[in-house]
């Protein structure tokens, strides 16, 4: 089905029109999938995580009502979502002031990846914060610390660096930490630091089974991307912080470009770097509007997509149409012919969040 997309480009050159904090005992479950009876943590037997902070565990989704947006997700294909419809948490300090929090809590979950899902319910917290500036949206990014000492360790790194801590608190009876540190004014995004000793001891295993009824393409995250008012300011930020610097593509030029439908030539800077082991990919739109654009508009600097990887676009594409999900935005890259393609799919209304759809040769 990729020859459509070739037709279509041969076509366009005749000239021719182309019509947690239950993160608790959820570590231990959803995250660590069968975790339940592993043996202690052995001193040297924990494999080194990917520098500067560790590898991505999950990500931390604030959403105005919970129940609407795991109907939604999970009818279009992300599957079973654990919910807590109300959890407290535990010993939680905000902005240096203890606050009792008691939020809605759901956890799905993308291959290795979490997705912690908040609703706020009572006392004022980071997920407060967050809607009132952003929208909903994805609020933090979470990497795994293999120790306390480790965490503490990195928490004061950062702080010597200007970062402050933004809420810390513990979960599953005191036994994990978890540490949202503000590095949100640049870049949109919180990053967490947290300790949970299950997912420590599942390192190494075999990835989770997909929950009950995750349907292609969810499963495996294979980029995360930001949308910024200035790329450089974010990955000279992050870069400062330790993360790989991959250089920016200025004003990138695609072989196609679609935007709702329509062809135009939309272009971006686009940075690179990665969370853990996965690519991050920055995004700053310079030229025509593009869901960039939208994002930017209704949201602030922050949290765009995260990407799948697919085998044939086409029927991916036919397939999330059936589940009632449309395409936003797509495109085709390469040298003189296709070499690749994406396609964005319209889910940003439902959450904050949007999916992307990668296939390459």
């Amino acid at each position: 089905m990729q020859i459509k997309w070739m037709e279509e480009r041969a076509m366009r050159k005749s000239g021719e029109q182309i019509g947690r904090r239950r993160f608790l005992a959820a570590t231990g479950g959803m995250l660590a999938a069968g975790a339940a009876g592993l043996q202690p943590l052995v001193a040297g037997s924990v494999p080194e995580l990917p520098e500067p902070l560790g590898e991505v565990s999950h990500l931390g989704w604030v959403v105005k009502d919970l129940d609407s947006t795991v109907g939604y997700w999970s009818n279009i294909g992300l599957g079973h979502v654990s919910i807590d419809r109300e959890h407290t948490l535990e010993n939680t300090v905000y902005r240096g002031k203890p606050v009792d929090i008691t939020v809605r809590w759901g956890w799905a979950q993308l291959g290795r990846v979490g997705i912690e899902i908040f609703q706020p319910l009572k006392g004022y917290s980071a997920y407060d914060e967050f809607l009132e500036k952003h929208g909903e949206g994805i609020q933090h990014v979470a990497f795994a610390q293999t120790s306390p000492e480790q965490l503490e360790s990195r928490v004061a790194a950062l702080e010597k660096l200007g970062i402050t801590v933004q809420e810390r608190g513990t979960f599953n009876g005191g036994k994990g930490i978890f540490v949202y540190m503000d590095t949100e004014p640049v870049g949109g995004v919180t990053f967490e630091l947290v300790y949970a000793p299950n997912y420590v001891r599942s390192l190494g295993r075999p990835t989770p089974a997909p929950p009950e009824g995750q349907k292609a393409p969810f499963g495996k995250i294979v980029q995360y991307a930001l949308c910024t008012f200035d790329v450089d300011r974010v990955l000279n930020f992050y870069s400062r912080l330790g993360f790989d610097n991959g250089g920016v593509d200025r004003d990138n030029k695609g072989l196609i470009r679609r935007y709702r439908g329509r062809e135009c030539d939309f272009r971006m800077h686009m940075g690179w770097s990665r969370w853990g082991s996965t690519r991050l990919e920055i995004l700053q739109p310079t030229r025509e509007y593009s869901i960039y654009d939208e994002f930017l508009e209704r949201h602030g600097e922050g949290f765009h997509h995260i990407a799948f990887a697919v085998g044939d676009m086409d029927a991916a594409v036919a397939m999330m149409k059936e589940r009632g999900v449309q395409v936003s935005q797509d495109g085709a890259w390469g040298r003189k012919d296709v070499e690749g393609r994406f396609a964005y799919l319209d889910t940003e209304r439902h959450g904050g969040l949007t999916i992307e759809l990668l296939w390459s040769e």
